[in-house]
C-alpha cells in the first residue's frame, strides 16, 4: 500500500474554494533520489568542495627566522604567530623551497619529543614558536643554508595559508 502512495499537491476547485488533492508522482522515486543524494555527501572525500584561500588579513607573522644548515640537514624555523581574527586557527605546517619536509614538534621534557599533527591558536591569541618548548622543524634541507638569506615559506593552516620571509640566522 505504501509503495503505491502518491504525493499530492493542493489546488483550488472553482466551485467551491475547497482544495482538491491534485497527483503529482509517486514518493518512491523521490525517496530514492534522497537516499543517493545522501549516499553521494556521504563518500566524498571530506573538504572536497574546499577553496585554500589566503587568511593573510587574519594572521600577523613576527620575528620569521630559520636556523642555518648543512645541505641533508635539519633547521628550524622560529616565528610568532598572531592570530588577529575572531576565530580560532589551526596551523598543520609550512612549505618551503628549501627543504623536503617540516613537522610540529613539543618537548614534553628534556630529551623528550612529541610531533604534533596540529597546533591550535585560539582567537585574538598569540602562538609563540620561538622557543624550545614548542617548534617548527625542517626536515631534508635541500641546499647549504648560510646567515643572511631570506627564504620564502608559507605557512599551511587549515583555514587557508599565510606567506612569510625567514631570515636565516
Amino acid at each position: 500500500m505504501f509503495a503505491s502512495a502518491r504525493v499530492f499537491l493542493s489546488g483550488m476547485t472553482a466551485l467551491h474554494g475547497m482544495p482538491r488533492p491534485v497527483a503529482i508522482g509517486r514518493r518512491r522515486p523521490l525517496a530514492r533520489a534522497a537516499v543517493l543524494a545522501l549516499v553521494a555527501m556521504l563518500l566524498s572525500p571530506p573538504g572536497a568542495a574546499d577553496t585554500r584561500v589566503d587568511i593573510g588579513s587574519q594572521v600577523r607573522l613576527e620575528k620569521i627566522s630559520m636556523s642555518a644548515s648543512p645541505a641533508g640537514g635539519t633547521a628550524r624555523l622560529r616565528v610568532l604567530i598572531v592570530n588577529e581574527g575572531v576565530t580560532g586557527l589551526h596551523l598543520r605546517g609550512v612549505v618551503t623551497g628549501v627543504s623536503e619536509r617540516s613537522e610540529i614538534v613539543a618537548e614534553l621534557q628534556p630529551g623528550k619529543t612529541v610531533r604534533l599533527d596540529l597546533l591550535a591558536i585560539p582567537a585574538n591569541e598569540t602562538l609563540d614558536l620561538t622557543t624550545f618548548h614548542q617548534r617548527i622543524v625542517l626536515h631534508g634541507i635541500k641546499s647549504r643554508l648560510v646567515p643572511g638569506v631570506e627564504i620564502p615559506v608559507r605557512f599551511d593552516f587549515m583555514e587557508g595559508e599565510v606567506a612569510g620571509t625567514a631570515h636565516v640566522h
